[in-house]
């Protein structure tokens, strides 16, 4: 629809307005940082501001930018209210070279470390969005319309939004009544452009056209938002998906990008979507439910299976920057259940098989114990390939991070997943030596060239205290250190921005959580030569021994370290001070590991199990606690759909048969005879006798009785008739119709009444 110029008038601003608060409130209803509540005024101030620069006479570019100037100078007044350094100021000068300062010193944050840890610009940014959605929904309605432009883009907002979003609130109601809105928003626009029409071609028309569109309208809107809300639960397309997995791939690099910028983001929850990304930065308070994200089944093939799966493993991180990790894996690698198993290099594995149930809502990402080799569907992961550089090997090696599966998943879908897993024991590691293969020394000992050289002074004291001369020992000891020596706070505030996090939380916050705990060993542990990364997902939940199976709930999300040996790869280590110790095989012959005592591994194996059990639900069966609530949410949408199908054919036939039984037969009249003609068409409906030697005066009479709502109607038809029939007069044709029009589905109503009231009346008795 393009138009030169359309007149506002107010129905169609409060749609506007409409429109973009659903926008605004799904955004401040995620609670993704501190003053979103100001999204709404911003974007109603920028439309109301749109309106009138449409009306000027301004050429585009310079209305576009007053437009900008104005937001500019509104958005700014906001943001001074939610910058503490600005609101300290003192006057409006020096509160603008505070907010410049601080916009500033977080592009020089961004360039410097590659993560952005600043929620203040987030809101900065969505304040600008809504301004522009605000100021180009006036622009593209009454200045040039192009009605699309104006619902695409707070659309695609509120779409973006909800699918990662994690928490508890139920946002889908927005995006449901963005629907309705949109399709009155279109009604209303198009009906200003035939009004607009027909006043320049002189056309007359009735002003109960208006009140009909808006009818029909409000009709087409609320069916069409049913079927949105009913078909995705129960008939996911199998063409949306494969459009997914062509568009997925420049997604994720988007979502990495905006993970980096936005590092610190809160939420309620984490998305329950892909809730981890290629980038992770030190946060500050992190606020976990209780709700149920996947059951794993672990095999039972193995006594040490279970004890051997400690993590479900989302993916790893390789590059530190003072702000965070990232990951920096090029290379792609396909999983096929068609295919073997994936070859390791590595001395003393074992593959342990898990079948993981999620009920995330929609997810492509895999999760596994580290290190899969075997999916038994489609997958993609970003990897390091490259020769093992293992002594007598020349094996090629690929070390998987993150695995995304090409189909997605919904709540209720499976998979299995062979993951190879380290069996290695104390005295082995600590032979393990120090000839790494060039690959792993490139991308695991990198620090960054202003690391705090304090944090490798107490590396390195640490190592000395324990008089750790190998690696597995040194690991050890600085696990053991922070375990004893950081405090478990998931409440922190996270570090100023320039500070270095792990330097941060060792001597100033002395307290962290996972995050912190993983970064902390990971640098210290490459600052004495020691290749280590990040890994990230889940701890192994409520343990159930019986069925053998782990219930991972969102309060699991958590991040520990792997660290490499010479000839048996990644071997985990934990030290967060919240989880337990990591219990590994000890040989008998070794005489230096006091932990040789079998009952100290038995204490040990028991403390461990305790540990995971923390937290389980006694006495509710896992599979019967949910199984009632979640077959209703299954079955409702259907049944919902059943019934809506079956009232729209049933709308669908009645409004067929009504058209049939006016129109059959009276093809050849036209006006004021096809009106009257209808009229009695009617008549049997309404239980009304009609004569031919009647006239049509009388016979109008007979249906005023059978329908008094409709004299009025029914009286000027018969009028219009006999005038044009009988009379000289002429051109009342289009009057007829349209009384026709607008009354014909009252007639069919008070017919039906007839009907009803008949069969429930009772007969009279006779004497």
């Amino acid at each position: 629809m393009t138009q030169s110029k359309t007149r506002p008038d107010f129905a169609t601003i409060l749609l506007l307005a409409l429109l973009l608060a659903m926008a605004a409130y799904t955004l401040s209803s995620s609670e993704w940082a501190p003053g979103l509540e100001m999204l709404q005024p911003t974007s109603l101030a920028a439309l109301l501001l749109g309106v009138l620069l449409t009306r000027t006479a301004f050429r585009p570019l310079v209305t576009h930018l007053l437009a900008l100037g104005y937001g500019a100078v509104w958005i700014v007044f906001i943001a001074f209210n939610y910058l503490p350094r600005a609101a300290g100021a003192h006057g409006l000068g020096e509160q603008v070279i505070a907010l410049g300062r601080h916009i500033a010193e977080w592009i020089w944050l961004l360039v410097y470390t590659g993560v952005g840890r600043d929620n203040f610009m987030f809101l900065l940014a969505l304040l600008i969005v809504l301004w522009l959605l605000g100021y180009f929904a006036a622009w593209y309605t009454f200045r040039v319309v192009r009605v699309f432009r104006v619902v695409l883009l707070p659309g695609l907002v509120i779409m973006v939004n909800l699918y990662y979003y994690g928490g508890a609130a139920e946002l889908s109601i927005f995006l449901y009544l963005f629907f309705v809105f949109t399709l009155l928003y279109l009604v209303r626009v198009h009906f200003m452009l035939r009004e607009q029409a027909w006043r320049q071609a002189r056309v007359g028309y009735d002003d109960d056209v208006r009140s009909a569109f808006v009818r029909g309208g409000s009709v087409v809107a609320l069916f069409a938002v049913f079927i949105a809300w009913a078909v995705p639960e129960v008939a996911p397309m199998p063409q949306f998906e494969d459009l997914w997995r062509q568009v997925s791939r420049p997604i994720r690099s988007i979502e990495d990008s905006f993970n980096r910028l936005f590092s610190a983001l809160q939420g309620e929850g984490p998305a329950l979507t892909n809730p981890f990304g290629r980038t992770l930065g030190f946060g500050g308070p992190r606020n976990l439910g209780d709700q149920v994200l996947m059951d794993v089944l672990v095999e039972k093939s193995q006594d040490n299976a279970s004890a051997l799966a400690r993590y479900w493993r989302a993916g790893t991180y390789d590059t530190y920057t003072s702000g965070g990790w990232t990951n920096s894996d090029t290379d792609a690698f396909i999983f096929s259940p068609r295919a073997d198993e994936l070859a390791t290099p590595y001395l003393l594995r074992s593959n342990v098989k898990q079948t993981f149930t999620f009920y995330f809502p929609r997810t492509s990402l895999l999760i596994a114990a580290a290190q899969p080799v075997y999916f038994n569907r489609d997958a993609e992961a970003v990897a390091e390939v490259s020769t093992s550089g293992e002594p007598g090997a020349d094996q090629t090696v690929i070390d998987t991070s993150f695995v995304q599966s090409r189909d997605l998943l919904r709540a209720g879908d499976s998979y299995e997943v062979i993951s190879s897993l380290s069996i290695a024991d104390i005295g082995s590691l600590r032979q393990s030596g120090v000839d790494y293969p060039a690959w792993i020394a490139e991308r695991y000992l990198q620090l960054p060239d202003n690391f705090p050289q304090r944090v490798k002074d107490l590396a390195g004291q640490i190592a000395a205290e324990a008089n750790a001369t190998n690696p597995f020992d040194q690991a050890t000891a600085l696990e053991r250190w922070l375990r004893g020596n950081i405090t478990y706070n998931d409440q922190i505030e996270g570090p100023q921005p320039g500070r270095d996090g792990v330097d941060y939380l060792l001597f100033e916050s002395r307290a962290g959580y996972c995050d912190y705990y993983a970064a902390a060993l990971v640098t210290m542990a490459r600052s004495l030569g020691i290749p280590a990364r990040v890994a990230i997902g889940y701890a192994r939940g409520e343990a159930n021994a019986a069925s053998g199976t782990f219930r991972v709930r969102e309060r699991d999300a958590h991040s520990w370290v792997e660290v490499y040996f010479a000839n048996y790869g990644w071997v985990e280590f934990e030290p967060t001070s919240a989880q337990p110790l990591i219990s590994r095989p000890v040989p008998v012959e070794d005489p230096n590991q006091p932990d040789s005592d079998p009952a100290a591994l038995a204490d040990a194996a028991n403390e461990l199990d305790r540990l995971s059990r923390l937290g389980e639900d006694e006495g509710i069966p896992p599979e019967s606690s949910e199984f009632v609530p979640d077959l209703i949410r299954r079955s409702l949408p259907m049944g919902l759909l059943i019934l809506g199908g079956l009232l729209g054919l049933g709308t669908v036939v009645a409004v067929g048969a009504i058209y049939v039984v006016e129109n059959y037969g009276l093809r050849g009249l036209r006006g004021t005879r096809l009106a009257f003609a209808r009229l009695m068409r009617l008549a049997p409906w309404l239980r009304v006798d009609l004569r031919a030697h009647q006239t049509p005066y009388e016979q109008a009479a007979l249906l005023d009785v059978a329908a008094p709502a409709s004299q009025p109607a029914i009286d000027l038809i018969a009028d219009d008739f006999v005038r044009e029939t009988f009379g000289r007069e002429n051109g009342a044709g289009d009057r007829a119709v349209s009384i026709w029009r607008q009354t014909h589905i009252q007639l069919w109503w008070a017919g039906l009444k007839r009907r009803r009231l008949s069969r429930l009346r009772f007969p009279r008795r006779g004497r």
